[in-house]
């Protein structure tokens, strides 16, 4: 009669930590798994700031490039009248030369 006391008493005491077991790896479990939602949300948000700096950085960068090529024409132009002018010197001290 005392062994099946014992018996049921330990059995009893056996599913209570069970019991308890199961409920403390949940709540470590569900702790652990907010944590990781916490950790993946917080590296997606880093992620598109990165990405929205990123096309920023990109759109910056073609708006230089078309500022700097916006005059490319007029840079051009300037350029061979330079040598039209540095030729037609260059013809005027011959000339001079020449004739005196």
């Amino acid at each position: 009669m005392l062994e099946q006391a014992i018996g049921k008493e330990i059995g009893t005491l056996r599913c209570e930590l069970q019991k308890e077991t199961v409920k403390k790896v949940d709540s470590i479990w569900g702790e652990y798994q907010l944590k990781i939602e916490q950790t993946f949300s917080s590296i997606i948000r880093k992620e598109e700031e990165m990405n929205r700096r990123l096309k920023e950085q990109v759109i910056e960068v073609e708006q230089a490039r078309h500022r700097l090529f916006r005059f490319d024409g007029l840079k051009t132009g300037l350029f061979w009248i330079g040598m039209v002018a540095n030729i037609v010197i260059f013809v005027l001290m011959i000339w001079e030369k020449i004739c005196s």
